[in-house]
């Protein structure tokens, strides 16, 4: 994914159409989860196709053994909703981050 912004080192970056979104790698990463999207996009999960299809945008990554792997550049109510499942004094104070590095990037990319 084209990125107007670069991703800082929370993985939040905005797309080339002005999307602030957060990698999900990044994200399990920071809380410690196994990177595990397609679970949540799955049809048995309950999620709308609609709500997958617009805040988690299929992406890639190379892993460690120099393979090609599935990840997501999740939108904010895509990564609210991940997060959402994520409990404990570590995963509060990542959640209040993320909402506030989401917060100034609109605001950022409201001055562009």
């Amino acid at each position: 994914m084209k990125e107007l912004i670069p991703k800082d080192n929370y993985g939040v970056f905005a797309d080339t159409n002005d999307i602030a979104r957060a990698d999900s790698i990044f994200v399990a990463k920071c809380f410690e989860k196994e990177h595990n999207i397609r679970k949540i996009l799955s049809p048995s999960s309950g999620l709308s196709e609609e709500f997958g299809r617009l805040n988690f945008q299929p992406t890639s990554y190379i892993d460690t053994w120099n393979r090609k792997q599935a990840a997501y550049a999740m939108t904010r109510d895509g990564f609210t909703l991940l997060a959402m499942g994520y409990t404990g004094e570590k995963a509060m104070r990542f959640k209040e981050l993320y909402i506030r590095r989401f917060n100034e990037m609109e605001c950022f990319i409201k001055t562009l």
